[in-house]
């Protein structure tokens, strides 16, 4: 997976109200068109830290390309997951749109291929027992600002030639 990382220093007070000190809050998207590349899907993730610092996030990855979008929206919520761990968060919040990304580890729906059972068995043996993880769903293209970004952000990874890797 590849990746560029941009970081601003913009929280609107309705969200910095409602963070604290030992909470990541994480928006998550993916995307995929066969228009654009049958071989990559792209993955937007816009990260709020408790410093009132943002990261925007565009991840390309290949890996699971047969699940189309499902692919980038798993990526950007793994990524998210292990941000938060090695950042030593205590808690994350997940803001997605699609419902697997809850569903799955909370066993509300069975993993039936390889990539989602892999998703379950990342955030149970490497996430679940460090951090705690809420997961809020959100309608997707319904004006919210971050999810709208975290759209944004997994579409423009699509379109990219070149991204570079962050450090």
């Amino acid at each position: 997976i590849e990746h560029i990382c941009d970081t601003i220093e913009f929280l609107p007070e309705e969200i910095n109200s409602s963070n604290n000190t030992y909470e990541l809050i994480a928006y998550v998207d993916g995307s995929y068109s066969k228009e654009i590349s049958k071989d990559k899907y792209g993955s937007g993730i816009v990260l709020i830290h408790s410093n009132n610092k943002q990261e925007h996030i565009s991840l390309i990855g290949t890996e699971g390309i047969e699940l189309n979008n499902v692919a980038g929206e798993l990526a950007a919520s793994m990524y998210a997951m292990q941000k938060a761990k090695d950042c030593g968060y205590e808690k994350l919040t997940i803001y997605y749109d699609y419902a697997g990304i809850a569903n799955w580890v909370n066993k509300q729906w069975k993993t039936k291929n390889k990539y989602s059972k892999m998703y379950v068995q990342f955030y149970e043996n490497n996430i679940k027992p460090y951090i705690e993880v809420e997961f809020i769903k959100v309608k997707s293209h319904s004006k919210n600002t971050y999810n709208d970004m975290a759209d944004y952000l997994a579409k423009q990874a699509l379109l990219s030639t070149s991204l570079r890797s962050a450090t």
